[in-house]
């Protein structure tokens, strides 16, 4: 297994694994839309900052991602202002938004914010990186994950950055983060995916800092 820096060729397997690990790994049963979540959990890393983006290979193959930003104030800019308004115009235009998984997902989604599901809670100033890292379902329980991240870390460390913090929705990935040194800074559950999963879903934001942290 081999930890190295993304490049262009990895394109195509990350967008796969960032679709088939989406949403507790049931995408597809949220919404008909592949090509818009594809987009929304990739594009500003691939195509914006690829220098801050690590991929695992194991025998030839892509079998996990990191993919990082060291500046998560540029990133929300970027996406509120560039990336997600292309998306939601692509999906009326070709009528993906009206599709019926896709209208069911908006209005539980909506129906989310407007209980406070999505409050945003600031952390950039203290941690300034972000990132999100997905192994495919066969690949992990193999340490891949601790190494995409360890990568990733001496990566921010080596520019100064002064802490990075990540999102999550599995408590497994949050056990991962724990054990490298972070620490769990918000919490809450989020109900907008019950409507298909049954149950309310686990939101963490964990955090480390860098500072003389060797």
């Amino acid at each position: 297994m081999t930890i190295r820096e993304y490049s262009p060729a990895d394109r195509g397997a990350v967008r796969e694994i960032s679709y088939v690990t989406s949403l507790e790994g049931r995408a597809h049963d949220f919404m008909d839309a592949r090509e818009a979540v594809e987009d929304a959990l990739t594009v500003y890393f691939t195509d914006h900052v690829s220098g801050s983006c690590f991929v695992a290979e194991d025998n030839g193959k892509v079998v996990g991602y990191l993919l990082g930003t060291d500046d998560v104030k540029m990133m929300e800019k970027v996406m509120a202002l560039n990336i997600l308004p292309r998306i939601f115009r692509d999906m009326v235009v070709q009528g993906i938004i009206f599709r019926k998984k896709n209208l069911l997902f908006l209005w539980n989604y909506c129906l989310g914010f407007c209980r406070g599901e999505f409050i945003r809670v600031r952390f950039d100033h203290e941690f300034p990186a972000a990132f999100h890292l997905n192994i495919m379902e066969g690949s992990r329980g193999k340490g891949i994950g601790t190494a995409l991240v360890e990568r990733n870390l001496a990566f921010l460390r080596s520019k100064g950055v002064p802490g990075v913090h990540i999102g999550t929705m599995s408590e497994q990935a949050k056990d991962l983060f724990i054990k490298l040194g972070f620490k769990v800074l918000y919490s809450s559950r989020h109900g907008y995916l019950k409507y298909v999963l049954g149950y309310d879903t686990p939101y963490y934001i964990l955090g480390k800092k860098l500072k003389d942290d060797h």
